[in-house]
């Protein structure tokens, strides 16, 4: 197994970053989600160049960095505003959160393309200078035929948000429902799109987009698109060989929606005929081994509440939870996973790579190739700082569902409930229409070579 840099990841520039938040006014630079002030950021940012200004940067460097987040902030501004107007020629939109967090800075290179300012910052400073702006484009897709394409938007919802809210979710679903009806509304009013799919934390925070009561769009959550690049992406890596020692049996760490309808899906599809499932919640747990067991009874169904456990003793692991695993935990000190194959479907991603492969594991991430005509399902310039898909025409699952709803015109596939078995399905027929297979195998922007 060879981890190489794809094109996108070759010579990139890597720059000194300072910490800085507690040189900074704390009230300005106080999280206030829901709120977007042109006013206030432009004051973050002078403050922000004050105090980098004697960190021995290169001045012109500098001054280009901040004249370039400045304009970026602005138009952004104006646009949602209304100031200025895009054509309105959109087709879908992908809505997505960041996944930068104040206190992880694995993908906190993502806000650097339009913010280059932050480039010279931590991570904890990065995700403060988020807080306060608008909905914003951040990329285009391939036009079709009728002229309509794609859009890459951001909508201002946090990680940090269910922290900082703890048990306050009333006000945490407010704030969430408020956000990205805002950022619907930008995307039907603004660039003219009709289908709206929801990437990351969204659905968790929407409802499952039920929140969303902006007329005219179709939303759906993308937990279709995802389960079935999951069960064939792992059918591809059991095909290839890189499950060692494959018997028919696989793990999943998880029994939530994705987990279980994933566990469904790959019995159903005849992928492996054994699975030893873990969760945290016996009840949830219970129930869904048992539905399983009898709808599938040849097969071998098993529970655990020991997550290591999966891992230990089976090849090939979905990983299908949003918790982080910290490895040098004791409960993982001695799994053996050497050799094991890893499928890691959450973003942020539950596992370190270097962690999981610094201990002889393969650790990929859940992506489709756009093979659709033309490639509209491809980015023109966005590349998540190098640390999404490896290449701009690869796409996350619930991005290829948004996608395909619209290329086919199937717009009652949408998903904005638990996703099932059958929607699942249906999204995967929808994928094999409009051109959306799985991608070569990768993570954290870039392709693990000799596997893929």
């Amino acid at each position: 197994m060879v981890i190489t840099e794809s094109n996108l990841r070759d010579n990139a520039p890597r720059y000194e970053t300072h910490s800085v938040i507690h040189e900074l006014n704390p009230d300005l630079w106080a999280s206030r989600y829901g709120e977007y002030d042109r006013s206030r950021q432009a004051r973050k940012l002078d403050e922000l160049e004050a105090v980098l200004s004697q960190k021995g940067i290169d001045p012109t460097e500098l001054d280009d960095a901040m004249q370039k987040t400045r304009a970026f902030i602005e138009h952004s501004f104006d646009l949602y505003e209304g100031q200025i107007t895009e054509p309105h020629d959109g087709s879908y939109a992908f809505v997505v959160p960041t996944r930068i967090e104040r206190d992880n800075p694995d993908y906190s290179e993502e806000a650097t393309e339009h913010f280059p300012a932050l480039r010279y910052v931590d991570s904890e400073t990065r995700a403060r200078m988020l807080v306060g702006m608008c909905p914003f484009i951040i990329d285009r897709y391939g036009v079709d035929e009728h002229g309509k394409r794609g859009f890459m938007v951001f909508s201002p919802l946090f990680g940090d948000m269910m922290r900082d809210y703890g048990e306050d979710l009333g006000t945490l679903s407010s704030v969430a429902g408020k956000v990205i009806n805002d950022t619907a509304r930008f995307t039907r009013d603004k660039l003219g799109v009709s289908v709206v799919g929801l990437g990351a934390i969204l659905p968790r925070l929407t409802n499952h987009g039920r929140d969303i009561t902006v007329d005219g769009l179709h939303t759906t959550t993308g937990h279709g698109g995802t389960v079935h690049l999951i069960a064939e992406t792992m059918r591809s890596a059991i095909q290839r060989g890189l499950i060692a020692d494959f018997s028919g049996r696989l793990g999943i760490i998880g029994a939530g929606n994705i987990g279980s309808a994933t566990a469904d899906v790959i019995l159903d599809r005849g992928i492996a005929d054994s699975l030893i499932i873990s969760d945290n919640k016996p009840e949830r747990l219970d129930h869904v081994v048992a539905d399983l067991q009898q709808k599938y009874p040849n097969a071998h169904v098993l529970g655990t509440l020991d997550n290591a456990e999966v891992i230990g003793e089976t090849p090939g692991v979905v990983s299908a939870v949003t918790t982080t695993f910290h490895l040098d935990a004791p409960e993982w000190a001695s799994v053996d996973l050497d050799g094991k194959f890893v499928l890691d479907d959450s973003q942020p991603g539950c596992f370190n790579p270097e962690a999981l492969e610094a201990r002889g594991a393969i650790l990929a991430w859940v992506m489709g190739r756009d093979n659709t005509p033309g490639g509209l399902l491809t980015l023109e310039k966005f590349d998540y700082g190098s640390t999404g898909p490896a290449s701009r025409n690869d796409v996350w699952g619930c991005q290829g569902e948004a996608g395909s709803v619209y290329l086919t015109g199937e717009y009652d596939a949408v998903i904005n409930d638990l996703v099932t078995p059958n929607t699942a399905k249906r999204i995967g027929t929808l994928f094999e229409l409009a051109g959306v297979g799985p991608a070569p195998l990768q993570r954290m922007g870039a392709y693990i070579l000799g596997v893929s």
